[in-house]
């Protein structure tokens, strides 16, 4: 074993490991900072609750811009991964309830989102919107297939299931956060898969509400 060669590479594994915890550190004041303050709060004020100089934080981000896009991403990021473990979880689920997991666990992690897109006053633009819907597609396909296969939803050979449920979701976040006694968020994965599901359309077998 050449010990000057390992000798060399551990420093840089630390380094990384050294940036990491303080890019991290960086995005939780960042997000404090701006729902507090808002777009535009000192970028020094996100350092110190940070606890690193405002140099350390330009070396890490190069400007506002992509500290906000950054916060934004690891959210997205945070979703994916929580959505496909809820889906694992409830693999062996009739589609409903896998979905209903899905789903809550969806919109846990996209209030995070949301807090960040108020606090910064950045919609999403039209290509942010796309990535978005193909990201859901992605995420929900395997359920939505399943679901198909056992007759539960309709054949979908446009693809706009996906769209319809990501349309309902925003729809019913929204109102939950404007008026959560009209929409409690706790309730809210459940009465997406009603509206998905049955529509405005009556049922003699629609399960009553919790």
């Amino acid at each position: 074993m050449n010990l000057d060669s390992a000798g060399k590479k551990k420093p840089q594994r630390l380094k990384e490991r050294l940036r990491e915890v303080t890019s991290a550190a960086i995005l939780e004041a960042a997000e404090r900072v701006l729902q507090e303050q808002g777009m535009t709060a000192p970028m020094e004020v996100i350092a110190a609750r940070a606890g690193v100089a405002v140099g350390t934080l330009y070396n890490h981000f190069k400007d506002r811009h992509a500290l906000v896009e950054e916060l934004r991403e690891s959210h997205r990021r945070q979703l994916t991964e929580d959505v496909k473990a809820a889906e694992v979880r409830g693999a062996k689920l009739p589609p409903r309830e896998q979905l209903t997991e899905m789903l809550q666990a969806m919109v846990s992690a996209w209030s995070k989102i949301y807090l960040v897109i108020k606090s910064t006053e950045q919609l999403p633009n039209a290509k942010t919107r796309a990535e978005g819907r193909e990201r859901v597609a992605k995420l929900f396909a395997g359920v939505l297939s399943r679901g198909r296969t056992q007759g539960l939803f309709a054949a979908d050979p446009d693809g706009l299931q996906v769209v319809a449920l990501m349309g309902l979701i925003q729809s019913f976040f929204a109102l939950a956060t404007d008026d959560p006694k009209a929409m409690p968020k706790e309730l809210l994965a459940e009465r997406v898969i009603e509206a998905f599901i049955h529509g405005a359309a009556p049922h003699t077998h629609r399960k009553a509400r919790p």
